[in-house]
């Protein structure tokens, strides 16, 4: 990628830190320069320079790979602690992939990206990465005290202490991006920060608020737009995903589409009533995001005790439907082992969701 840091190409410290003085950081920056501009830069030979040259220009491209190697390298997950959705997922959330969670207003898609990241930050022993997590939040939704919460009642063996719920609120770093160009120029800059903080999960919550705030369908012009900024965020988050072997979690609204073309106008039964279109529900931002993602994860109401998520891969659809119970009010005392941090009575609502051994937390 062009963004690739100049750091990360094992050049020379001097030669680094020449380009760094003239404010030379990325691939692209040295591709940007002629020879001889790079030349009185760092001061060395024109063999160096060129040498440097082919070297950024090498690590912007991808590296063609055999099926063979592909196949070596096998397939690695990480596991979201949920057994039944982990079997159908083969494993969990797929490595070096994007893994969008998409649904309407309140099911649960901010929660599950919290409970992702305490599983990021548990020991390799319990499951987890042990590792930091970055949160990019467009929504301002997350909240360190429903973190410390579900990591408490997820593993309450195991967040038994004040000393491991702040080293876990630690390793959680939090961007809030207000804007498309934002969140775009935050991605391109991660890549030093994963490497200092050992980074191994990125969560994204949520894509499509920012887009759909500044990128207006019904303004000419627009949809090309969005569909320009919409891919160099997927493009980027790629990049990161399979450069660091990571699993990047992202959350999408829904909207409602026609189902054929055909429907596009009203028509009419045999006894002359109107027909309305038949619609269905789908993620939101169009095909072109579609086809960037590698697993969606579609949860959606059925009923007031049922929600279904079809889960989709490559050549695979599978359906899950769990029911949920909303417990009553629950007292919690200080020391409880649901709350320990607050030394004095709070309140919570606990929402229970469970199938046979499919079952987990989330607090409203």
């Amino acid at each position: 990628m062009a963004n690739k840091r100049v750091k990360r190409l094992k050049l020379d410290a001097a030669i680094v830190k020449r380009l760094e003085n003239k404010n030379i950081i990325t691939c692209k920056d040295i591709l940007t320069k002629s020879s001889l501009e790079l030349m009185k830069i760092t001061g060395v030979s024109c063999k160096k320079i060129n040498a440097v040259i082919s070297l950024a220009g090498r690590s912007c491209c991808p590296q063609a790979q055999s099926a063979s190697e592909l196949s070596k390298k096998g397939a690695s997950f990480f596991a979201t602690s949920f057994q039944q959705l982990d079997r159908v997922l083969h494993g969990g959330l797929p490595m070096s992939s994007l893994t969008e969670i998409a649904g309407p207003p309140g099911c649960g898609k901010t929660q599950t990206s919290i409970l992702l990241c305490v599983m990021a930050a548990l020991p390799i022993s319990l499951g987890g990465l042990d590792s930091s997590v970055i949160y990019i939040d467009t929504e301002s939704a997350f909240s360190a005290q429903r973190l410390v919460e579900v990591a408490q009642c997820r593993f309450p063996s195991y967040f038994n202490s004040d000393e491991r719920l702040v080293n876990l609120t630690n390793k959680v770093t939090i961007h809030n991006v207000t804007t498309c160009s934002d969140l775009l120029y935050r991605l391109q800059n991660l890549e030093e920060e994963m490497i200092r903080k050992n980074v191994k999960l990125i969560v994204v919550d949520s894509i499509a608020s920012l887009i759909r705030k500044e990128y207006d369908n019904s303004v000419s012009g627009n949809l090309i737009l969005r569909s320009n900024i919409l891919s160099k965020q997927a493009t980027q988050l790629k990049y990161l995903a399979e450069s660091f072997n990571i699993p990047v979690v992202i959350t999408n609204q829904i909207t409602t589409r026609l189902k054929s073309s055909k429907h596009d106008e009203k028509t009419t039964n045999s006894y002359g009533d109107d027909i309305e279109p038949e619609t269905f529900v789908t993620a939101a931002l169009g095909d072109s995001w579609t086809h960037s993602v590698n697993t969606r994860l579609l949860i959606q109401y059925v009923d007031g005790q049922y929600r279904q998520v079809p889960q989709t891969l490559i050549i695979q659809f599978r359906l899950i439907s769990f029911k949920f119970i909303q417990a009553v009010t629950v007292e919690i005392y200080p020391y409880s082992p649901v709350w320990t941090v607050y030394k004095k009575c709070c309140f919570s609502k606990v929402w229970t969701f469970y199938k046979h051994f499919f079952s987990f937390y989330l607090f409203m």
